[in-house]
């Protein structure tokens, strides 16, 4: 018999200085595969935890965040009461990587049939009657769940808001650099496990546009998007899109656009 073998994604605030890399990295931690196990049971007795919304939310690169005035600094029960070791690569709350472990333990080695992934990336397409891009998660491993949508919201601020997550980028022909997708932009159909993108303002003079690539949560600290992280915190488990009920996180996802439909990166399907 096989021996499980298990794995943790690199968590957020980890790049040491590669965050444009990081999307690649976690990547390439599951073989190139966007899923562990694999569909087609490539790489058999695998299993894995995301934890690209998990990091330390009080990593280095966070100045204020050292501050004993500060007053999110003094929460212990997530994990700032714990001095570092070697940096914030290791970072220090984990209670979510501690969940999220035991539902794969409980699924893959103890056979218990429980919501074990995040919602996978199964298709997209463009409407372009509607101006519209839909993406589509995999039904079946939502094992009867709905997707949540889940805005941002700072547990040490409220009055910090949604317009700071902005987890969806898109690649537009002839320009290198990603476009960010504001939240409201974003609508869901939560029995449906679709998102609903309005792309309305992508489209030229002459009504077509040029979308040719998307990511979700594929940067180093991908959910908390114009947060000054210098001066706050991000917070844990806070990408938009979830199990409803097991909350766990979508997984990040890169694919090229081809004629108005996803088409992901070898060995990866996403073509549904």
């Amino acid at each position: 018999e096989t021996l499980p073998f298990g794995l943790i994604t690199l968590g957020s605030g980890t790049s040491e200085g590669h965050q444009p890399d990081m999307g690649n990295f976690r990547w390439n931690q599951m073989l190139n595969f966007d899923i562990l196990p694999p569909p087609a049971d490539e790489v058999p007795s695998t299993f894995v935890v995301q934890a690209h919304d998990i990091g330390d939310p009080w990593y280095s690169g966070c100045g204020q965040c050292q501050n004993a005035s500060a007053p999110y600094t003094a929460n212990n029960t997530y994990g700032n009461g714990t001095n570092w070791y070697m940096g914030p690569i290791h970072f220090r709350p984990k209670q979510y990587t501690g969940e999220r472990m035991a539902i794969q333990v409980a699924k893959f080695i103890y056979g218990q049939d429980l919501t074990w992934t995040g919602p996978l990336l199964s298709g997209c397409m463009i409407d372009d009657s509607k101006k519209m891009l839909t993406i589509m998660f995999n039904k079946t491993l939502m094992n009867g769940e709905e997707l949540f949508y889940q805005p941002f919201e700072a547990w040490y601020d409220k009055s910090l808001t949604n317009e700071y997550q902005n987890a969806i980028k898109l690649n537009l022909e002839g320009n290198p650099k990603w476009q960010d997708i504001n939240d409201s932009r974003v609508s869901i159909s939560a029995s449906d496990v679709t998102v609903m993108i309005d792309i309305s303002n992508l489209y030229d003079s002459s009504g077509k546009q040029n979308i040719t690539g998307i990511q979700y949560a594929w940067s180093d600290n991908p959910c908390c998007g114009n947060l000054n992280q210098k001066n706050f915190p991000c917070p844990m488990n806070m990408c938009p899109f979830q199990t409803a009920k097991s909350r766990l996180p979508a997984i990040p996802f890169w694919a090229q656009i081809v004629n108005n439909k996803c088409k992901c990166f070898a060995p990866q399907t996403c073509d549904a």
